[in-house]
């Protein structure tokens, strides 16, 4: 097998007509050590998108052939999924903001800081859960798993896709074990395959009684760079609640709950504080706080102190 690091995994495509920009951008990406191709109009930008899989697109709006919006358009249609970051000069700014509200994820004005692109594209790394690593024993089972399903269903990928607004191409990467997906993927192919997150996680049946010991919790992905989630319980059968350990390092990453519209929820803070965040109303909770909660309400967490939180949170039925 192929020995990758994360950076080396991720695909990215650069959109520039301009020939020293775009020689001055391929050799910072492929210096950050990101896998790189090139297209020099929007045509050829559409061929490759749909020739190739990629996780990031970086756009320049002035193209020789094409309006630079229409380019967005038709790769959305290709790949919904796909991120897509702009380039723009003042010219075409007000063009940039109206793919901003169309689905881009931001906007870069030139001339660019370097240091504007590898903040941007680290930060789309890390809030997509774009975490490329050597194809793990876990993330191998993960992927086995929901094809094992999928296909004991009779459900094709297009029909999958259509089910999860995922697109093919993640779907794919995901069955194969390329990719670690976030808690909101699996929800969705959860929901979509009519089973409980946490059966991708399990290995075999385990008797009435499950110990798990601190060394063997299964590691579960946030798709949110600093906070860490691992399953206290191994149980499959007969599973009424789902307990998890959760940790949030200090930053600004916020965790979305999963919808539980029959459940109810408990957690209670070990250590730091923790804001949850339910719209217009804010709690913090600090070591030895708890919180009961109906599982219909939607909230943000995430870590309002200067320490480390820590916390048990449990959901009933096991809907992570």
């Amino acid at each position: 097998m192929k020995r990758i690091t994360p950076r080396d995994s991720i695909k990215i495509l650069l959109v520039e007509d301009d020939t020293d920009v775009s020689t001055f951008m391929e050799d910072l990406l492929l210096n950050e050590g990101y896998s790189t191709d090139i297209a020099s109009c929007g045509l050829e930008a559409i061929r490759k998108v749909q020739e190739n899989i990629y996780h990031i697109v970086i756009l320049d709006l002035k193209l020789p052939d094409m309006d630079g919006t229409d380019v967005f358009k038709e790769i959305k249609i290709i790949d919904s999924d796909l991120t897509i970051l702009i380039l723009t000069g003042c010219p075409s700014l007000e063009s940039a903001v109206d793919t901003l509200k169309l689905g881009a994820y931001d906007y870069i004005q030139k001339p660019f800081k370097i240091d504007d692109i590898r903040n941007t594209i680290e930060k789309i790394i890390a809030e997509k859960g774009l975490i490329y690593k050597e194809v793990d024993n876990l993330m191998e089972d993960v992927g086995r798993k929901i094809k094992e399903l999928r296909k004991n269903q009779d459900i094709s990928l297009r029909q999958l896709s259509r089910r999860t607004g995922l697109s093919n191409s993640l779907l794919s990467q995901v069955e194969n074990s390329k990719i670690s997906p976030s808690i909101a993927s699996l929800e969705k192919i959860a929901r979509a395959l009519d089973v409980n997150i946490v059966d991708f996680f399990e290995d075999t049946v385990v008797k009435e009684i499950s110990i798990t010991r601190k060394d063997n919790r299964r590691l579960l992905p946030s798709g949110k760079k600093g906070i860490y989630l691992e399953l206290l319980s191994r149980r499959v059968t007969d599973k009424k609640i789902q307990p998890v350990y959760m940790k949030f390092k200090t930053g600004n990453s916020s965790l979305q709950n999963c919808y539980n519209p029959d459940g109810e929820e408990f957690g209670i803070i070990l250590s730091g504080k923790l804001e949850l965040n339910f719209g217009n109303t804010k709690y913090i909770l600090e070591r030895g706080d708890s919180i009961h909660l109906d599982g219909s309400l939607a909230y943000s967490m995430k870590n309002a102190g200067a320490s480390e939180v820590e916390a048990i949170w449990i959901t009933s039925p096991p809907n992570i």
